[in-house]
């Protein structure tokens, strides 16, 4: 298990960040520019990285719901005199599905599969498909199940011959024809 220079391991940095998050948004800031700073960047690449992905989608969420609800608002002042407003469970359900993401994320943190977005191999035994992190095998070029033969015309082709001679202008004459 990987561990910070401070000895704490980087499964519950990841989960501090994701939990911190849902009670304020300056305790990941703080976490992840400590992460930054102070500690290998190598070995907290992938937390880094999915933390930072999962807050930003998860901040995005909630400064969209804001927008929408303000501009609800403003229209409702003006347009609507107090009629004019967001649907209950919409509301609840944007207020509440950040919140949700990052709890999700945090018990994964906890459970050790904090890097399930970066794949760097921080998952344990059951959260990764075998054989996920192997190096690639080169793979040999696919042989043909039968031989190839060259394609044998089923009858050989003809030139198409006129059945009947084409008919002759009687004004155009040509030399040794009959005279009239």
């Amino acid at each position: 298990m990987k561990k910070l220079n401070i000895g704490l391991p980087v499964s519950i940095f990841a989960a501090l960040i994701y939990f911190g998050a849902i009670i304020n948004p300056l305790i990941p800031i703080a976490l992840i520019a400590y992460a930054i700073l102070a500690e290998d960047r190598a070995a907290l690449k992938a937390t880094i990285t999915q933390a930072m992905v999962v807050l930003g989608i998860s901040w995005g969420i909630t400064s969209i719901y804001t927008v929408i609800n303000e501009l609800v608002s403003l229209l409702n002042n003006f347009v609507a005199d107090g009629y004019l407003h967001m649907p209950y469970a919409l509301n609840s359900l944007l207020v509440l599905l950040p919140d949700v993401v990052l709890l999700i994320f945090g018990v994964l943190a906890l459970l050790g599969a904090h890097a399930v977005l970066g794949g760097a191999g921080n998952q344990p035994a059951g959260f990764a498909a075998p054989g996920f992190n192997a190096p690639a095998q080169p793979v040999q070029p696919a042989q043909p199940v039968h031989p190839v033969q060259p394609i044998q015309p089923v009858h050989p082709v003809q030139p198409v011959q006129p059945v009947h001679p084409a008919p002759q202008d009687p004004a155009h004459k040509t030399e040794g024809a009959p005279k009239q």
